[in-house]
């Protein structure tokens, strides 16, 4: 017995193709919407960062007011905030971490000198603990958008990897 193709079976092959180009076009639609969604998310997070670090900053003149007069780390402390203002990406997160270890020392200053000022000290631990969490969410950010840059990125090369906030 021959097998007779219906003569609608060129129109249904020719909806399938049609088909399948415009869900894989949807496809790669879908993944740009994720990739510019994590993006936000990284800046988002970004924001929380500096939102915390800002906090922190106008804490330090009453940290360099606490530690007395002009001296070598009020002078250090002032040029990493100048730097970091002028800075981006890890450069910035490198200065950021020399900023903290030298607030670290104004703090044991403080204590030693018997300047200590309980209040200021809670509140620039508390700003060092937002910052460090806001970190920890950003780093998270950044994976999840920089994985799927990753396995994307040949399709979407405007999208280019973030660097983490060690």
């Amino acid at each position: 017995r021959i097998w007779r193709i219906p003569r609608t079976s060129p129109r249904l092959f020719f909806i399938g193709i049609v088909g399948y180009f415009v869900s894989a076009s949807g496809s790669s639609e879908s993944t740009k919407i994720q990739l510019i969604e994590a993006e936000e998310n990284v800046a988002a997070k970004w924001g929380d960062i500096q939102a915390a670090m800002d906090r922190r900053t106008k804490l330090i003149p009453d940290l360099l007011s606490s530690l007395g007069g002009e001296n070598d780390l009020n002078s250090e402390i002032k040029n990493l905030q100048e730097k970091i203002n002028n800075a981006e990406g890890e450069e910035r997160f490198d200065l950021e971490e020399k900023l903290d270890e030298k607030i670290s020392e104004a703090k044991v200053k403080i204590k030693k000198e018997g300047n200590y000022k309980s209040n200021l000290i809670i509140e620039i631990e508390g700003a060092e603990n937002r910052i460090n969490f806001a970190r920890k969410d950003y780093n998270a950010a950044v994976k999840n958008y920089n994985i799927l840059v990753k396995t994307n990125g040949s399709d979407f090369p405007e999208f280019e990897t973030k660097p983490y906030f060690e």
